[in-house]
């Protein structure tokens, strides 16, 4: 068994593996997002990423890109390297570190809290988002615009979102009213 230990009074809130499972990525209380280096056994990148705890985590696919959501409403889409990188706090905001260069700062309006965040496994663009107002939003980190806004998807906090890893077009969202949405993002139903 292999242990890391998070500093005192630092709870690990959620964590997400690269896909070869080198690094794996963790959001705590403290608002950093860690990369965890598993070869060296060490914290190889701390990104200061939320004012508020971070209750999500998620690579994309190529490994490069980790995003992170907190329950303030600050939500962060960063670019991993083993440069430093820019300490800038936004609603969302993306980060190239191969230059270092934070490249975009957007924000999702009305946002109570983002309570998690999963890249699309078919389209490297889209990021899904499950909101504490009840809302599952798709957006495409290219333009940071939403690709389609489910507003009214539930009428309570979104705990849950998961892309279908065999249909492009499936995502599902489950919340606190006891409901299981299905969409077709493509048709935005």
């Amino acid at each position: 068994m292999l242990n890391f230990h998070s500093p005192k009074g630092n709870p690990i809130n959620s964590l997400s593996f690269t896909s070869n499972s080198t690094f794996l990525g963790s959001g705590g209380n403290d608002g950093i997002v860690k990369i965890w280096d598993l070869k060296k056994r060490a914290i190889g990148m701390s990104l200061k990423a939320h004012f508020s705890s971070i209750q999500s985590v998620h690579w994309n696919q190529d490994d490069v890109t980790i995003a992170s959501a907190s329950l303030l409403g600050n939500f962060v889409h960063c670019t991993i390297l083993k440069h430093r990188s820019r300490n800038i706090i936004g609603d969302i905001t993306l980060h190239n570190v191969n230059s270092g260069i934070q490249v975009a700062n957007f924000s999702q309006k009305s946002s109570q809290g983002v309570k998690m965040v999963k890249f699309s496994p078919f389209k490297r663009n889209l990021l899904g988002s499950a909101g504490m107002d009840g809302s599952v939003v798709v957006w495409d980190v290219n333009t940071r615009q939403p690709v389609t806004n489910f507003s009214t998807a539930h009428s309570s906090r979104v705990n849950a979102i998961a892309f279908s890893t065999f249909n492009a077009l499936l995502m599902c969202s489950a919340s606190l009213d006891q409901k299981i949405n299905f969409y077709d993002i493509n048709d935005k139903k």
